[in-house]
């Protein structure tokens, strides 16, 4: 199962499943954004 943010970006932040070993659970625990079409910022130190 999957559990996705209700807004438009629809970002996955829980996902649960089994496996042969037993059940696994992953969780988005942090996130940064930035907005979509910008390069991320570099540092420069010139």
């Amino acid at each position: 199962m999957i559990w996705l943010t209700n807004d438009e970006y629809r970002v996955p932040v829980k996902m649960e499943t089994s496996a042969p070993l037993g059940d696994v659970t992953i969780e988005l625990v942090s996130a940064e954004t930035q907005p979509f079409g910008r390069p991320a910022a570099q540092n420069s130190s010139r």
